[in-house]
Parts: C-alpha cells; sequence; structure tokens
C-alpha cells in the first residue's frame, strides 16, 4: 500500500491539498475492517486510482452564518414504482444526515437539516425542498465533536438541539432566526453517553450521560429535558453503562427503551415505563456469538424494536419486537441490514442493505414471516465511517426516507419519495 501511495505521489503532487486528500484517503480505508472499500452493487474493491477519481480534493470555503448555497441536488430512479430518489447534496465535501433516531425533515419550512463539513469544519445546514436551495444555519470555529451527526436532534417547531462538546451543554438554535440559546448543562464529572434523541413532538430531548470511563463506567442518567426550558428529570443508575436512549411519549404512558451493560456482563436491551419507572428487560445477548443493536421504536409506541445477529460460519439475523400490548416478544429471521426503522404506521420497515447487497430495502411482515423488496441501490460502504452510515430514517406521517450514502465516492444525503 506504501509503495502504491509513494509512486502515485511522485507523478500527481502538485500541492498540498493533494498530500493532505491522499493521507485522508488512508485513513479512511484503514478505518475500514477490512482495510478496503465496498465496489458498488458487487462487493468488489475499487482501484486507488478509482476511489482518487471520486474523490477531488475540496475546496473548502468558510461560511457564515445565513449563507445561502445555489442547489446541487440530483435525481435518481427508484427500483419500485410510485418512488423517486433525491441527492440533495452532491459536494465533494462530507454531508451527512441526523442519527438513525432523528427524523430531520421540518414541515413547516419544508426543509431537511444536515450536517456538512464544506466551511473546513462541520457545520449544521438545510435544504429547501421545494428550490434546492442550502441554508447555513452555524459557523462553529471547531467541529462540535468528530462529524456531530449523533449530538443533534430536531423537535419539529423549527429548531434543532445540539450537544456543545467545549461547554458539556446542550443548546437549541433556531432555523428561521438563527437565535442560538442554552438549553442545560450535563452534571458535573458527567459527560454525553450517547445520541441525543426526542418525543415524536419534539417537546421533551433524552440522552444518557456517564460518570467514568465506558467499560469502567462508575454510573449512568438518563436525562429527560422539557424543550421549552420548563423542567429536566434525570433517573440514576450507579454502576450500569446505559446508552442508545429512546423515548416514546405516543402510547398509553410514555416510556424508554435503552441499552444497559453492567460492567461484567453482555449488552441487554431494557423498556421502562416512565410512570412506575420499573425496568423490563426485552432482549440480552447471550454468550459472544449473539449480538443485539440499534433499538428504536414504531412511532405509535406500541413497539420497542431491535436488531438482533447470530455471528459464526452461517450468521443469522432477524427484527426483533417487545410488544407492550402483549407483553411478548417476536422476532423475524431476514438478510442482514445495519439499520432500520418502522413507518408512521409499522406496515412498512427500512434497512440499509449490506455489503453483498448495499440496496435501501422495505420490509413487511406478512403472517409469521418477513418479505422484502428492494428500493434503491446506494451503493454505500459497510462497514464506512460514522458519518457516512446509511442511517434511514422515516419522515413523519409518511413512507418517506432520508438517508446517507457514500456510493459516489464521498458522504451525501438523500431523501425517497413517493409520488
Amino acid at each position: 500500500m506504501k509503495n502504491i501511495i509513494a509512486i502515485f505521489v511522485k507523478k500527481t503532487l502538485n500541492s498540498l491539498a493533494v498530500l493532505l486528500f491522499i493521507l485522508l484517503l488512508a485513513g479512511s480505508l484503514y478505518s475500514c475492517s477490512d482495510k478496503s472499500l465496498t465496489k458498488k452493487g458487487d462487493g468488489g474493491k475499487k482501484t486507488l486510482e478509482e476511489l482518487l477519481e471520486m474523490n477531488p480534493p475540496v475546496n473548502y470555503v468558510k461560511g457564515y452564518i445565513g449563507k445561502k448555497y445555489p442547489a446541487e441536488w440530483k435525481e435518481h430512479p427508484a427500483l419500485i414504482d410510485g418512488f423517486k430518489v433525491i441527492q440533495i447534496t452532491t459536494s465533494p465535501a462530507e454531508d451527512s444526515k441526523f442519527y438513525l433516531t432523528t427524523d430531520s425533515y421540518f414541515p413547516e419550512m419544508n426543509v431537511v437539516a444536515f450536517v456538512s463539513n464544506r466551511t473546513g469544519t462541520w457545520n449544521l445546514f438545510y435544504c429547501d425542498l421545494s428550490t434546492g436551495e442550502i441554508t447555513q444555519v452555524t459557523d462553529f470555529p471547531e467541529k462540535i465533536k468528530d462529524d456531530g451527526h449523533g449530538n443533534i436532534c430536531s423537535n419539529k417547531t423549527n429548531e434543532v438541539i445540539y450537544y456543545y462538546k467545549p461547554e458539556a451543554t446542550l443548546r437549541k438554535i433556531n432555523l428561521k432566526t438563527f437565535e442560538d440559546t442554552f438549553l442545560y448543562r450535563l452534571p458535573e464529572g458527567f459527560k454525553k453517553g450517547n445520541s441525543l434523541t426526542a418525543s415524536a413532538d419534539g417537546s421533551i430531548i433524552a440522552l444518557t450521560a456517564i460518570k467514568g470511563e465506558k467499560g469502567d463506567v462508575e454510573s449512568s442518567k438518563m436525562i429527560f429535558i422539557n424543550v421549552d426550558g420548563s423542567g429536566v428529570e434525570e433517573i440514576e443508575r450507579p454502576g450500569q453503562q446505559l446508552s442508545h436512549v429512546n423515548l416514546s411519549t405516543a402510547w398509553k404512558e410514555p416510556g424508554v427503551i435503552y441499552a444497559r451493560k453492567e460492567i461484567e456482563d453482555a449488552k441487554m436491551f431494557f423498556y421502562m415505563s416512565l410512570k412506575d419507572r420499573e425496568e423490563k428487560k426485552i432482549i440480552e445477548a447471550v454468550g459472544r456469538k449473539e449480538g443485539v443493536s440499534h433499538p428504536f421504536w414504531v412511532p405509535d409506541g406500541s413497539k420497542a424494536c431491535y436488531l438482533k445477529k447470530e455471528r459464526g460460519d452461517n450468521p443469522k439475523y432477524w427484527l426483533g419486537f417487545y410488544d407492550l400490548d402483549k407483553k411478548m416478544n417476536f422476532e423475524y429471521e431476514k438478510e442482514w441490514d445495519a439499520d432500520m426503522s418502522a413507518n408512521y404506521d409499522a406496515s412498512l420497515f427500512v434497512g440499509t442493505g449490506n455489503h453483498a447487497d448495499p440496496c435501501l430495502k422495505f420490509w413487511r411482515i406478512e403472517g409469521n414471516k418477513i418479505v422484502g423488496e428492494r428500493v434503491f441501490d446506494h451503493g454505500a460502504t459497510f462497514p464506512g465511517p460514522e458519518c457516512r452510515d446509511v442511517h434511514n430514517t422515516f419522515i413523519a406521517g409518511t413512507n418517506n426516507v432520508i438517508f446517507n450514502s457514500d456510493g459516489d465516492g464521498n458522504g451525501n444525503v438523500y431523501i425517497l419519495i413517493q409520488e
């Protein structure tokens, strides 16, 4: 690998920008578990020359709050009738939607918010779906935290909540006025655990905070913050490592699902009613071969979902959920998807695809089985950098899906739209 890069540098090194680009590329290659990137559709490997052609050096230009960028979107055909795909970002910079559990569409403004490093540091932007025009919302002199996509969530009232790491605070920013105000400071000695999530109406933000280091946690807290500033509720769990807290206020009573890992035990997912604070273990990874990941709600709050896998020479994968009404688990064996989410009435689930078939898929539960349908060949890398993870999310009340892909060589934001 070093010899190939050395030869290339001798032939083509004309500027410091090219040199920095090659270093970044090498880091991206090494971050993948098989030390390579996956070729679109067939699981093959791209050559270094192909990757360089797909990733021209980025001309980072510092922007400012309120700056307008011309539309750069383009349309792609879907694989099923009645849908199309709009790629809303096509710049050579990195663009990323918010984390899996956040729907970043704002219906009043008809915009989709996202993060991008096109200005040289990661900032918040939104794209107007009427015109394609992109507006810059923040102008940070430093990164929020890496790409920051997991440190941001939306509350559907034209505001975005974000975690500002230098001050260990949550802040909210108005997409119309760009007013940026303080919301909450983490407790002394605690740091943010995992991604921010919000209730469906956006009135409450949920997160975890931990004291100590991952794997050696002294205590964890689940923290629920009223966005209007009217109150904060904390639930502390000494000796437990909590993460992936997901809040739902849509069912008969508000509740959360979350990952819990005792220092010496395997990962488990729990459901807890916020009314009686009683924990219910809904799934546990048993032994080294089993794994559970990415808990999420169906929008009506009646089912707490998760992905399950069994490693080995013949790996197996399931979509599972705990039914709060029936008080029992249901699991459906299927092809592997790295992430999934559910539409407004749980009639559809959407999955990311995998390294062998990097394609967005719809899944429907039919009787005692689950049936898949290929929807869009996005060609994303599996595994890839976190900011490029497909992280598909349904837009509330629709079958439209916001997702990421680096199928054209860098991270971009897409929307699957039902026509």
